[in-house]
């Protein structure tokens, strides 16, 4: 992210606001980012808002983190012998309901 002085913030914030979407928006452009490619002009206006935005970066940087700690541990959840003990049935229904609502 680019630290911008806060004057310039204040001065851009006005045209930005314009241009950007809302912070509901921009968290749900995010959450999706981490799912596929966002399309040029959303990542564009996404980035805008970041800029200029404390929060909704920090939640970008949160589910970065979380992505990265999930993949480090992805190989663990996936081994029966990791601690958590579910059914084969209970392993397929989860499996199937991941599979049905994944935005594919």
């Amino acid at each position: 992210m680019v630290k911008m002085p806060k004057f310039l913030i204040k001065i851009l914030m006005p045209v930005m606001s314009r241009l950007t979407p809302t912070c509901q928006v921009v968290t749900r452009k995010v959450s999706q980012s981490m799912d596929g490619p966002l399309s040029l002009t959303d990542r564009i206006r996404v980035r805008l808002h970041l800029i200029g935005c404390e929060l909704c970066a920090r939640y970008e940087k949160q589910l970065l983190a979380m992505r990265k700690m999930l993949e480090a541990h992805a190989q663990e959840f996936d081994e029966p012998s990791a601690g958590v003990q579910l059914s084969d049935d209970a392993r397929k229904r989860i499996k199937q309901e991941l599979e049905r609502n994944s935005p594919s």
